[in-house]
């Protein structure tokens, strides 16, 4: 387990067990039903992104459903209660499966969804659900899900973009802020870059004015205005306002392509208004012995070989062994395998070499203090703001080699090579913009390449006065720590001789 993976989960298992001793337990998803204080709060965004997911779970043929990230069991109750099939939570938290037992009576696994702990196609359905922009590893975790699923593969983010280049800048600006923050946005084509085969993509709503005014205050409305803004924001026609979210559903073996026109009614966001519990209902409790169902489904993350239960969880292949935690199976990998590149080779066949490149690109550091490059960046998604439904160029002046190396890396005195080829035409110059703004446009690029290096001397400058500083510092340190009682003295002197 790397260590972002970790401090989610610690974070995780804080998070959902906070005021559950006190009987005050806070829901992640609307659990205790519309504008109950006891869940977080947009639920009328949350609502629609739920609607959106199940119309086309309706389309679907299955027994057994698997919900990866699936918290504490909000959509796994649903899709039984909707469609009566067979269902198991997964997430990384013990406390989350925990829970999703005393709330929905859900089976569950605390489990690393980079590693899922299932065989080859155990589920029929596997679920990942506003999961991949908080992972390590994007890619990965698309891939295990997929590996896991019979059927579909079903996921659902908010953090889209329309342009290559948006999401470039967002990943260097986001870093590593929380340990369960947005780190990754997503192009409708990375799933099928990573996955291949037969996908359908729709957005998840669109964001009403309305909309937007409640998510921005935190505010909620009443079940009957819940009800005209869930069908208003997941038209399928609609454009009142900016995309928000995506679903995308990859089919597997003879599962037939979704038809995503299928608008959906008015009895499932019924069913969906009225599932919820009494706030109350989260009560500690221990299970007698692990679900049958789910124990027919468990294999070591490692190596996939069925597993033995005992008082614990034995694997026979690599000798591995999973404890039970309150009931949970805890089968993370710690620590992680000792080659663990060759064995995913082996479990993801279908990746192919732009899916790898993909999956490097998620992973790759972010910009840590670098603040002018941040400032710069910034200007750029600026001005990349408002042509969004523009094809993303292939080279921009300041994504080019030359000028990335003089932003990330500068040393000083260093000057850009004369013998490079001539730069790629920057993007301006295929808009639909006059001469001049065009030249407006590289007069900024040379401008903030100018700023850059007048700032890095001013950077060095201070430094060197920092240095000087705290020297000087230290010696009226010395000086006071000596004589501060002889100065005193001589002060009080000073002063009574004035008196006088």
């Amino acid at each position: 387990m790397d260590e972002l993976t970790r401090k989610a989960m610690e974070w995780l298992d804080w998070r959902y067990s906070a005021g559950v001793a006190e009987g005050r337990y806070r829901g992640h998803e609307p659990v205790f039903g519309v504008g109950c204080e006891y869940t977080e709060p947009n639920h009328a965004l949350r609502l629609a992104r739920t609607y959106s997911l199940f119309r086309r779970l309706g389309q679907m043929q299955f027994e057994t459903l698997l919900d990866v990230g699936g918290s504490e069991g909000y959509h796994a109750s649903l899709a039984r209660k909707l469609f009566a099939a067979q269902v198991v939570t997964s997430d990384l938290s013990v406390e989350a499966n925990r829970r999703a037992r005393e709330l929905f009576g859900l089976p569950g696994v605390a489990g690393d969804a980079h590693w899922l702990p299932y065989a080859d196609e155990s589920f029929d359905v596997v679920l990942c659900c506003e999961v991949l922009e908080h992972v390590a590893d994007p890619v990965a975790v698309m891939c295990e899900v997929f590996r896991v699923a019979r059927r579909y593969a079903v996921f659902s983010t908010e953090q889209t973009v329309g342009l290559a280049r948006v999401r470039e800048i967002l990943l260097a600006l986001a870093g590593r802020p929380h340990p369960h923050g947005e780190l990754h946005w997503f192009l409708p084509s990375d799933f099928e870059t990573a996955l291949r085969g037969r996908l359908t993509c729709e957005r998840q709503a669109v964001l009403t004015d309305r909309g937007a005014e409640l998510m921005a205050a935190h505010q909620e409305a009443s079940e009957e205005e819940v009800r005209a803004l869930v069908f208003a924001m997941t038209r399928l026609n609609s454009s009142a306002g900016p995309e928000h979210g995506l679903i995308a559903i990859r089919a597997k073996g003879e599962a037939p392509v979704l038809d995503t026109s299928h608008p959906g009614d008015e009895a499932l966001l019924d069913a969906i208004l009225t599932h919820k519990v009494a706030p109350g209902q989260a009560t500690p409790q221990e299970p007698e012995g692990l679900d049958p169902f789910l124990q027919s489904r468990l294999a070591c993350p490692l190596c996939l070989t069925p597993l033995r239960a005992v008082a614990r969880l034995d694997c026979p292949t690599c000798g591995r062994r999973f404890e039970m935690e309150h009931g949970i199976p805890r089968m993370h990998l710690d620590p992680g395998p000792a080659d663990p590149e060759a064995v995913r080779a082996r479990r993801w066949p279908w990746l192919t070499e732009e899916g790898r490149k993909l999956r490097a690109m998620f992973t790759a550091p972010r910009i840590a203090d670098n603040h002018l490059l941040c400032y710069v960046l910034c200007l750029e998604l600026g001005l990349l703001g408002w042509r969004q439904e523009a094809p993303a160029p292939a080279l921009d002046y300041l994504n080019s080699e030359e000028v990335r190396r003089a932003l990330l890396a500068p040393s000083p005195g260093e000057e850009l090579e004369r013998d490079k080829p001539a730069l790629a035409r920057p993007w301006w110059d295929e808009l639909p913009a006059s001469e001049t703004e065009r030249e407006a446009m590289r007069q900024l690029g040379k401008n903030l390449l100018k700023l850059k290096t007048y700032g890095d001397g001013l950077s060095r400058q201070i430094t060197e006065l920092t240095w000087r500083n705290e020297e000087l510092s230290q010696q009226l340190g010395r000086i006071y720590s000596r004589w501060p009682v002889r100065a005193m003295l001589w002060l009080k002197r000073l002063l009574m001789g004035k008196k006088r």
